[in-house]
């Protein structure tokens, strides 16, 4: 506290500096000015922003505006230290002064600028710069006896901080009444504050400083030799309960603290939601992971504070609110959480899923899409899930939570859970969405998305340029749709001209002995296999559906194929039908086409399934992160790997602005996916080119032969 009595005498009182001995910056003037230059329609703010504001400034005002920095990085405890370090030298630096920056200065020391209050400061920054500068001038507006009579009276400086009409939403006022007055205040924000004072019983009549020293004055009576710290007690349970008939388990003398401790040690415990509904936990529970969305923030560890985090986060989604909850949930995952923790998985607030240990440290993994945000658990699974009981279900919507300072609910909780917890065996066959996501370069959300048009309309068409993977992507799909692993409930056709309604459906075929007999085609076999197992998906793949005749080879059964026409109640006649025999699709069956954008046909064939089928473009995934990772886990040297991004994005360029082709004859991803990595040598690039992709430009340009060649000598070049 010695930096906030130098910053008292100096500043507060004396209008002086902290680390300039000849200046007077904390002046009316000077906050008059630095007001100013903060926009009231702001909310965030950093050491930067105020540089990129104060631009015209007066040397003095950018002074008190480091100085200011330094005042709330007195008190931030989560912004690291380097990072408060090289803001402020920036600061100086940005200043043109002509003394080097302090940096061996003990106000400027790791111990000064750890941060003194034991909650997080509030996300609107600016806002808290708005509401100091306010203050200041309204303090250096006093005479001199005011400030030194306030400045004697904790009680009386308190009722005048918080006199500003705007105080209680502010957390400045807490701030500046610990630094001056430590034996007064507690180092916490408001809301925290409360929630101290609801769980001891204090006086909610009272003002909320004088109501919480009197909770300490009390507690210390009570334990004359102990410390009393808030920090380690469990004050955001409420006030202490009596064992009532709808708490059997709660004991009037259970020592929660000690019953802590010898489950949990020296561990935090975490309460979190594994999607929404508990969607992820068979994900989780298969994989041993648990897993944050929001990937598209990048590497947590690459932000210096989770400040910077929350504009990413609000750059990133657009929100026009501050996504704080979510700021907290990913700093926490990845920064405060360590190994040995536990986690405890909910469904809603009604359910506990499992318990895990964490057993790894954050990692980032871009091949997950949107849930890229990992650590490594071991979770046991209970069987079957325990309901919370009405009397414990007092618990956050929010997605991660330290429930560590929760120690009678975590006790009450873990009497009902440890009953029933049981090993997560790996299911073997289980087919998750991440599991389809692999190596699909794709992001869960708009995979889910197909996955969904598929269940709801039953009959899908992946299109795209050649290469894009619509093959590769539609067995995942369909394991996915089934739940597992399983190619029994799948079936695959390749259409062709020649391909007909005998084959597909019902015909008459030659005999041996020269005659014909009705013979039933692989569709409608697959339908009578799927009427036998109604509770399974059955997945029907048709490749290249847009090079037969559909018309000629669904007949009728473009009509039953439609979602609402499923069922036995619209049973139709077939062409080779015997006389009463009816056939109809089941509910159970999924048509799930592949087609080729590049072929010429393609017009047609779309205007005749438009009504009936969901349509899905599938786009040269060249751009994706995953892809050029994907090709260096399989031995292709990095800058291979980038000149085949960066060439192929090129052609399909020149290929998108041609106005004979167009974007649907874009060249995909996939003639650059290795099969085996130990195929892969020095010159697979330019065999793939050559052999591959090559003849398909001269198709493409075959009026014009210089054109495919010189796209050709450019990829190799």
């Amino acid at each position: 506290m010695r930096a906030a009595d130098h910053w008292k005498e100096r500043c507060l009182l004396g209008q002086g500096s902290v680390f300039w001995d000849d200046k007077k910056l904390w002046t009316f003037d000077n906050f008059q000015a630095l007001s100013k230059g903060i926009p009231q329609n702001e909310q965030s703010m950093d050491g930067r922003k105020l540089q990129a504001w104060l631009v015209d400034a007066s040397d003095d005002v950018k002074r008190l505006a480091t100085e200011v920095t330094w005042f709330e990085y007195l008190s931030e405890p989560y912004i690291r230290y380097r990072h408060k370090n090289r803001t402020l030298q920036d600061m100086w630096d940005w200043l043109g002064a002509d003394e080097p920056y302090p940096d061996d200065s003990d106000l400027l020391a790791k111990v000064t600028l750890s941060g003194v209050v034991k909650t997080r400061m509030s996300p609107h920054r600016a806002y808290e710069y708005s509401f100091l500068c306010e203050r200041m001038m309204i303090w250096y507006g006093l005479d001199f006896d005011e400030r030194r009579r306030l400045i004697a009276d904790p009680w009386g400086f308190g009722e005048w901080i918080r006199s500003a009409k705007n105080a209680k939403s502010r957390q400045f006022p807490h701030v500046l009444c610990y630094l001056l007055f430590p034996d007064q205040y507690e180092p916490f924000t408001r809301v925290d504050k409360r929630k101290i004072i609801d769980g001891f019983a204090g006086t909610r009549s009272i003002p909320i400083d004088n109501s919480l020293l009197d909770v300490r004055k009390r507690l210390e009576q009570k334990n004359p030799d102990g410390e009393v710290d808030f920090l380690k007690m469990p004050w955001r349970l409420g006030a202490p309960r009596k064992a009532t008939s709808s708490h059997p388990s709660e004991k009037p003398d259970v020592n929660y603290d000690a019953w802590y401790r010898e489950r949990f040690g020296n561990s935090r415990v975490w309460l979190m939601a594994p999607g929404r509904g508990g969607t992820r936990w068979p994900s989780f529970a298969e994989n041993r992971v648990a897993s944050l969305g929001w990937g598209f923030v990048g590497d947590l560890r690459d932000f210096a504070d989770a400040d910077e985090l929350l504009k990413a986060l609000r750059a990133g989604s657009g929100a026009s609110t501050q996504p704080t909850n979510t700021r907290v949930a990913l700093w926490d995952f990845m920064d405060r959480m360590k190994e040995g923790d536990v986690i405890v998985a909910r469904r809603g607030k009604a359910e506990i899923l499992g318990v895990g240990t964490v057993s790894g440290d954050y990692v980032y993994d871009e091949s997950a899409e949107d849930h890229r945000h990992k650590r490594k658990i071991e979770w046991r699974r209970c069987d079957p899930a325990v309901s919370i009981p009405p009397a414990l279900a007092g618990i956050p919507s929010k997605t991660l939570t330290d429930f560590s300072g929760r120690k009678q609910w975590l006790h009450d909780v873990f009497e009902l859970v440890d009953p029933a917890l049981r090993p997560c065996d790996s299911e073997g066959s289980a087919y998750t969405i991440e599991d389809g996501l692999r190596d699909l370069f794709m992001d869960d959300d708009r995979f889910s998305r197909i996955l969904g048009a598929l269940r709801q309309k039953k009959n899908l068409i992946l299109q795209g340029p050649p290469g894009t993977g619509k093959t590769f992507m539609a067995r995942r799909l369909a394991w996915c749709l089934i739940g597992r692993k399983d190619s029994s409930p799948i079936e695959m056709v390749q259409f062709h001209q020649s391909y007909a309604y005998e084959d597909f459906v019902q015909g008459y075929r030659p005999t041996e002995t020269g005659g014909f007999t009705l013979r039933n085609g692989v569709f409608y076999e697959f339908c009578q296999r799927a009427k036998t197992d109604s509770d399974t998906p059955y997945v029907f793949i048709i490749d290249e559906i847009n090079r037969g005749n559909m018309s000629r080879i669904f007949g009728e059964l473009l009509m039953l194929i439609e979602a609402d026409k499923r069922g036995e109640e619209y049973a139709a006649s077939l062409t080779y039908s015997k006389h009463g025999e009816r056939f109809f699709v089941p509910p159970n069956v999924y048509v799930l086409g592949m087609m080729n954008t590049a072929d010429r046909s393609l017009a047609v064939v779309d205007y005749a399934l438009r009504r009936r089928f969901a349509f899905e473009d599938l786009k040269p995934a060249f751009d994706s992160p995953k892809f050029v990772e994907h090709l260096v886990a399989n031995e292709v040297d990095g800058e291979v790997a980038e000149r085949i991004r960066d060439r192929m994005n090129g052609l399909n360029e020149k290929i998108r602005e041609d106005p004979e082709l167009g974007s649907g004859f874009e060249i995909g991803h996939s003639y650059f996916v290795p099969v085996d990595p130990q195929e892969v040598a020095e010159t697979w690039y330019e065999e793939v080119v050559k052999t591959q992709i090559a003849p398909l430009l001269r198709e493409y340009w075959f009026e014009d032969g210089e054109k495919a060649k010189s796209a050709v000598k450019d990829l190799l070049a």
